[in-house]
């Protein structure tokens, strides 16, 4: 299945939702694609490599209407106390939550969400929030990404490593809500604005997700 939907609200059209099924009961998703810069770009290189599916939201998320698609609120660089639920916002979420259902239908596994950052103190470095991962399977997480990548960018892994992107937001009424094992992870800006480094952003989360993978039991 591989498909698009225009999302409209009143008379106006406020993005893309856009999806492909693969292969695996993984969804790799970049729900603030054009605004976290090339995360949509990334996402779809990283589903490919594990043939796996994808779900990428486009164009919601702007200065004008700063949809969060991933939960039913507004507000952009917000604790999630202060984030506001909308009527525009909750139909958006609701569109992309209905797109990922039927993407993880029958029996998904896990849910991968790429988001990309500026933070001076985040440069150079992965941080993943999880959801559903114990404090000893994210110290395997971690350690096994680092054997069979040393090449690869270093990563801090929820609840292991302090980390500032928590996505705690979309766990306490978002898609992360409920969600059995997902990963949440940050690409700083070096990885996502040199096309030439997306490949090495790309590498970097797959091996990640292949890692979860097989701790989620998928083959």
């Amino acid at each position: 299945m591989a498909g698009e939907a225009t999302v409209s609200i009143g008379s106006e059209d406020y993005g893309w939702i856009q999806s492909s099924r693969g292969a695996r009961p993984i969804v790799i998703a970049a729900p603030h694609g054009g605004y976290d810069l090339n995360t949509e770009q990334i996402a779809r290189l990283v589903a490919r490599r594990l043939e796996a599916s994808c779900l990428v939201a486009l164009r919601f998320r702007s200065s004008t209407h700063p949809i969060n698609v991933n939960r039913p609120t507004e507000g952009v660089d917000l604790p999630a106390a202060q984030e506001v639920v909308t009527p525009r916002a909750t139909a958006v979420y609701e569109a992309y939550r209905a797109v990922e259902q039927d993407l993880a239908s029958p029996s998904l596994r896990l849910y991968v969400e790429v988001h990309g950052n500026h933070r001076p103190r985040s440069a150079g470095r992965l941080e993943v929030a999880t959801q559903g991962f114990g404090l000893a399977e994210a110290a395997l997480l971690k350690s096994r990404y680092a054997e069979l990548g040393p090449e690869l960018p270093p990563v801090d892994v929820e609840p292991v490593d302090p980390i500032y992107f928590t996505a705690s937001a979309a766990k306490r009424y978002g898609i992360l809500k409920g969600m059995p094992r997902a990963l949440h992870i940050e690409v700083p800006a070096g990885l996502r604005e040199d096309p030439a480094a997306w490949d090495l952003a790309a590498e970097a989360i797959a091996t990640l997700v292949e890692v979860a993978a097989k701790q989620s039991g998928v083959d």
